[in-house]
């Protein structure tokens, strides 16, 4: 959600963004369809949760951080993630995320299964100008699992774009 919000910000309000950095996200984001309904139904939440965990870790992440995740989802009411995924569902800019202007960096881990690596490199190619890092070994939570490697992807962004 970070990813729509910063886009949309970067596009409603050009003048007030210097440079945006786009971590696991795309112009548009895809929600599967029986992820949704298990989201919306209370009995099945639980299994909802566990998907949406089994999605956004690498194969290597450890199982404190996997634990510590599926524990925070748990405890969220089940109506406030629901809402959280109709309004990905809902996020489209497809049309409009070529007229980004600013220096834009996309970060994604080459194990996410919610924004694979062809959707990030998909808003790479729609953002004029725009660099990518793809992190080796991270998921969707590429910056919980690499958070070195994302912080050393965004200062290098930052100093060769961003005066």
């Amino acid at each position: 959600m970070g990813g729509a919000i910063t886009q949309t910000l970067a596009l409603d309000y050009p003048d007030r963004v210097q440079g945006i950095v786009l971590v696991a996200t795309g112009a548009k984001f895809g929600v599967n369809p029986d992820l949704m309904g298990m989201l919306s139904t209370p009995t099945a939440f639980p299994k909802a949760v566990e998907l949406i965990v089994k999605w956004s870790f690498s194969k290597n992440a450890s199982d404190k951080m996997v634990q510590q995740a599926r524990k925070v989802m748990q405890e969220t009411r089940p109506t406030v993630v629901y809402g959280d995924y109709v309004a990905c569902g809902a996020f489209d800019v497809s049309e409009r995320v070529q007229d980004i202007k600013a220096p834009t960096c996309v970060i994604c881990g080459d194990e996410d299964k919610m924004t694979p690596i062809a959707t990030n490199e998909a808003l790479k190619a729609q953002i004029p100008g725009s660099s990518m890092v793809t992190i080796e070994g991270a998921g969707h939570n590429v910056m919980i699992e690499k958070p070195d490697e994302v912080a050393k992807a965004i200062r290098e962004f930052l100093a060769q774009k961003i005066r």
